[in-house]
């Protein structure tokens, strides 16, 4: 039979709990800038690329580069969320893990396809929002314990 090893558990310092602000601050900041640069998108009247069109390869090599880039985009905040949230809630934070890989499967294969088909895979800012919740809680009990 295989043996567990003991469970390695620490708190966060106050300091440590103000770093983790600093942290989910920045994730917010990237979702603002997210927004800004889609309104300003919509508001110029620029479309995302052009639909799934054989005769155009632009197109569709587009379609792909953009779910890649959108990857990256996010990639941080969902890194630092998740560290963050695994330090109180670890395996709260891999179902919300999960969920977040699973949504940005289907999303990045479905923008592959169409444009339209990304939103097949938009469940996975409930990763996204979970991760911030676990976050913002454990950051808080860094703080209060600490002050």
């Amino acid at each position: 039979p295989r043996v567990r090893p003991s469970i390695m558990t620490f708190s966060l310092s106050f300091d440590q709990g103000l770093c983790g602000c600093i942290a989910i601050g920045a994730c917010f900041f990237n979702g603002y800038l997210s927004y800004k640069v889609g309104a300003k998108r919509k508001q110029v009247g620029l479309k995302y690329p052009a639909p799934y069109d054989f005769s155009n390869p632009q197109a569709e090599f587009n379609r792909y580069q953009r779910a890649a880039h959108n990857y990256q985009e996010v990639l941080p905040m969902f890194l630092t969320l998740l560290a963050i949230a695994s330090i109180d809630y670890p395996r709260y934070a891999f179902y919300c893990g999960l969920i977040f890989l699973t949504g940005r499967y289907f999303y990045t294969t479905g923008y592959f396809k169409s444009v339209d088909g990304r939103t097949r895979g938009a469940f996975y800012i409930l990763g996204v929002f979970g991760l911030l919740g676990l976050s913002l809680k454990t950051v808080y009990t860094a703080l209060a314990q600490s002050s």
